[in-house]
């Protein structure tokens, strides 16, 4: 499924022209690595930020002073179930535009109810569907990054790699 960022996206296609088709859910990126609780936490509760999560393991010597771990740089969670915008929960605001215009056509997902998502709404990918983000500096990753989802694939041909999120030069 497809995320775009004019430099940064969310597609649905893979190498040689072929396209991954599926849904996609509760959508996030970390600008760093997620620690094995956080990723359970994920797991156990779709739909919450990781950032609850302690940056570190060792407990200190009071809860006042627990560390605690940066959230996502963006997050979709696609829980509007309507309209051409998936909105990025965070404060980076990195909104995305279904298709190549905010006007409906065949290159945009669809809003799925919520039995077929793992948290709330999800979006449908056909096979040509994107998503397009405008470029931002919160997507600029240039060292450790997590990229967190639930994909639901409708098919998976053996040996093909298959793109959920992707960032051009930017």
């Amino acid at each position: 499924a497809s995320l775009y960022n004019s430099t940064s996206a969310f597609e649905n296609r893979y190498n040689g022209g072929n396209y991954f088709g599926g849904t996609l859910d509760d959508v996030r990126v970390y600008n760093r690595v997620l620690s094995p609780g956080e990723i359970t936490q994920l797991y156990n509760t779709p739909g919450n930020i990781a950032s609850n999560a302690n940056a570190t393991t060792k407990p200190s010597t009071s809860f006042a002073t627990e560390e605690k771990a940066p959230g996502p740089s963006a997050y979709w969670g696609f829980d509007e179930g309507q309209g051409q915008t998936a909105n990025d929960s965070t404060s980076n605001k990195n909104a995305g535009t279904f298709g190549a215009s905010s006007a409906s056509s065949t290159d945009d997902p669809s809003w799925q109810p919520e039995d077929q998502c793992i948290s709330g709404k999800c979006l449908s990918f056909d096979g040509g569907d994107y998503i397009n983000i405008p470029d931002s500096n919160s997507l600029d990753m240039t060292g450790d990054l997590t990229i967190e989802a639930w994909i639901n694939p409708s098919s998976m041909p053996g040996g093909v790699y298959k793109t959920i999120a992707e960032k051009g030069s930017g």
